[in-house]
């Protein structure tokens, strides 16, 4: 330590031994009031980012010095204008809750290390790296037009900042669009900023990601561009044929596409032929389309978009395999505070397989039953505010129709259930042509019985 105070103290002042020195009697001596003295030499001196970045915190802890919000933005700021990317973070954070407590931010959303703190904004001057902040009216009361300019000028610094490689940063962006209470709400810009943050690592980050990649939980809403008649589709021995072919307009379902990938549309597994930057096309056999409601699309058509599961991901839904058993009918909608309400009916071979607290997947979605009607063949699902904002069928009228897929393990129980019956019936049968016949052949065998006279 003498060494960094000799460095500190002699006429150049060098600003990372003099860091050193700050952070030694703030950790180590706990002489806080020594320590900010270093750290404002530093900062002011030097424009040493680290040292107005500690010295940030302790006007937020007011350790050392009294404690100041207006302050501490200050120093971050000053912090933030050297690159140093964690203190951008602080001081958006204070401007997005500027006039708030930051205790009130939304669950999953980090917070500034002082917790309890309530930001207050300061005045700024312009920088050319980093987004600038506007000034506050005397007295620091905010109306509500400039707390709104904050938080846009704070999202622009997280997003400066993501960019630069402050992941925490990406991790509240994604958050702030993932907010349901949040006008600005956009899953996929949430899931552009987790997925950064993923790749380095944030583990928060991946683990909102794998939440939003569960399975049965629509990745994206496409936009049909075409549906058409191809009539040179080419079989395997080289022959031509006619066949339908679909192309959807999805940038994140073609992120990792390759030809032959997956792709779920509506609920339909279909694989893929070609793709480019932002679409993709599948080829619909009739089978495809004499069972789901593919056919009646047309461009402009909004549609579910789900990629294959990968084997690492979490599956918080069920296993739908993207196999359609059939369509259903939407024959009444009704709302329940912010629950939305649909009843379906479906062919009655089908309502066998669906049962109360069960599983359904709707055009791809999987949703959970909630009544069976079973000599009517309806049934009714609800979704939360969350799924309606991520879904297509909440837009359906009644008279639509959806693809439907029961849940296989109902159909896996039901075919052994039915092989073992057939067995056991067939059983019983040979058993009773047994029966007969030996019954026929011990009548055969009793002696007859001499007439009475």
């Amino acid at each position: 330590m003498a060494a960094f105070e000799a460095d500190c103290n002699d006429g150049q002042g060098e600003p990372v031994a003099c860091h050193h020195v700050g952070e030694f009697y703030s950790v180590v001596k706990d002489e806080h009031n020594r320590s900010a003295k270093v750290y404002e030499k530093n900062c002011y001196g030097k424009n040493y980012g680290p040292s107005c970045f500690n010295l940030a915190r302790l006007y937020l802890a007011g350790k050392g010095v009294e404690q100041s919000d207006s302050k501490a933005e200050t120093h971050f700021e000053l912090a933030c204008k050297d690159k140093h990317l964690q203190a951008c973070y602080h001081q958006a954070i204070m401007l997005f809750y500027a006039g708030e407590d930051v205790n009130n931010a939304p669950t999953g959303q980090p917070t500034p290390s002082a917790a309890g703190a309530k930001p207050a904004a300061v005045a700024s001057s312009n920088a050319s790296t980093t987004p600038s902040t506007s000034s506050v009216p005397p007295g620091g009361v905010l109306s509500a037009q400039m707390i709104q300019q904050k938080r846009t000028e704070a999202l622009k610094l997280f997003d400066w900042a993501c960019t630069e490689g402050e992941y925490d940063s990406c991790y509240f962006s994604g958050g702030h669009y993932l907010d349901p209470k949040n006008n600005e709400r956009d899953p996929q810009k949430a899931i552009s900023y987790l997925k950064k943050s993923c790749a380095a690592n944030h583990a928060p980050s991946c683990f909102n990601l794998a939440v939003l990649y569960r399975k049965g939980d629509t990745n994206d809403i496409g936009e049909v561009v075409d549906l058409k008649v191809n009539p040179a589709m080419k079989m395997w021995d080289g022959s031509l044929s006619d066949g339908v072919e679909l192309t959807v307009r999805s940038t994140k379902a073609v992120e990792e596409a390759y030809i032959g990938c997956s792709i779920a549309v509506n609920g339909v597994c279909l694989t893929a032929t070609a793709y480019d930057h932002e679409q993709f096309t599948v080829g619909l056999a009739p089978e495809t389309l004499r069972r789901s409601n593919l056919g009646s699309l047309t461009p402009g058509s909004k549609v579910n978009i789900e990629r294959a599961l990968r084997a690492d991901g979490r599956n918080s839904g069920h296993f739908v395999q993207g196999h359609i058993d059939n369509t259903a009918l939407i024959v009444h909608k009704w709302t329940e505070g912010d629950s939305l309400w649909v009843k379906l009916a479906v062919p009655p071979n089908l309502i066998k397989y669906i049962v109360p607290k069960g599983f359904i997947a709707l055009d791809g979605t999987s949703l959970t039953v909630c009544d069976v009607d079973t000599i009517a063949s309806t049934f009714t699902i609800m979704m939360v505010a969350h799924t309606q904002q991520s879904v297509i069928l909440p837009s359906k009228a009644i008279g639509d129709r959806v693809n439907i897929e029961v849940d296989v393990l109902g159909k896996l129980v039901d075919a052994s259930v039915q092989a073992s019956l057939a067995q056991l019936q067939a059983q019983i049968d040979a058993l009773r042509v047994e029966t007969q016949a030996l019954q026929a052949q011990l009548h055969q065998q009793q002696p007859s019985q001499p007439k009475r006279h």
